[in-house]
């Protein structure tokens, strides 16, 4: 599935003179898979509050996933660049990996390559939020932004990947991948909220526009992102307001058509 979402990016990259154009997908195609439970209403509010769904997992976050591949090759151009290679990578490992930005943020270079310098087939870490084993692939898109980035610098294997400037061997925290991603967003004018939610988000949008209707994919995301209800895992990568604001459009059009035929 990593590198289904890897093969689109970089085919498409490839192809930025075509128009490429992925079938829509409707709630209908989607199957409720856990049925929510009766709970009182006073509860539930209770739940939403911390963030939590009425199953006890954690909420949507808000931010936006980056729904146009123009925009995200024009994000790529921006931080090499201005030669922000750590940001560069950032950015591709995180719409390629599909992880947490907080567990990202952790993994160190030897994670990613092995003694003699060769990349590994897989990232293996332990997610903080679920403590859970995971073991996305490192793809060769995700191989190609680790190469440009490495070969810029010298490094020992126990670095962190994503160094902060400040102290000796620390990652960059959350606040400062914000602001790494919000700058660029600011400075290229792009339409979207940007959080550190982001490129997870985006890695979900592009995973199931490339496999419109395919239901296995759909149920791997949910459980990725560690969600109750598929439904959950289309609002979380910006699926259903999609489809919504193409109803409202087409209704739209459909009034337009209506009126300059009579």
């Amino acid at each position: 599935m990593h590198s289904t979402a890897a093969k689109l990016y970089g085919h498409a990259n490839k192809d930025m003179g075509k128009i490429i154009k992925f079938p829509g997908m409707r709630q209908t195609q989607i199957q409720e898979v856990v049925p929510a439970p009766a709970i009182h209403k006073q509860t539930i509010d209770e739940l939403r509050k911390l963030g939590k769904t009425s199953h006890g997992k954690t909420l949507a976050t808000k931010g936006d996933p980056i729904t146009r591949l123009e925009d995200i090759y024009a994000i790529e151009e921006y931080y090499k660049s201005k030669g922000q290679l750590r940001n560069y990578c950032l950015f591709v490992l995180g719409i390629t990996l599909g992880l947490r930005m907080g567990d990202m943020l952790e993994t160190k270079i030897g994670d990613y390559l092995n003694d003699d310098g060769t990349f590994k087939e897989y990232l293996y870490i332990i997610e903080q939020k679920r403590d859970k084993r995971v073991a996305p692939v490192i793809t060769e898109l995700a191989q190609r932004a680790l190469g440009l980035y490495l070969s810029k610098r010298t490094f020992a294997l126990d670095e962190y990947l994503f160094k902060s400037r400040e102290g000796e061997n620390r990652p960059i925290d959350l606040s400062q991948a914000y602001r790494i991603l919000n700058d660029m967003s600011k400075a290229l004018k792009l339409p979207y909220h940007i959080s550190t939610h982001s490129l997870r988000k985006t890695f979900g949008y592009w995973t199931i526009r490339a496999n419109p209707g395919n239901q296995t994919i759909l149920i791997q995301l949910q459980e990725m992102f560690g969600h109750d209800q598929p439904r959950t895992t289309l609002r979380y990568a910006g699926i259903t307001r999609e489809e919504n604001n193409h109803l409202y459009k087409s209704l739209a059009e459909m009034y337009d058509s209506a009126r300059i035929a009579m």
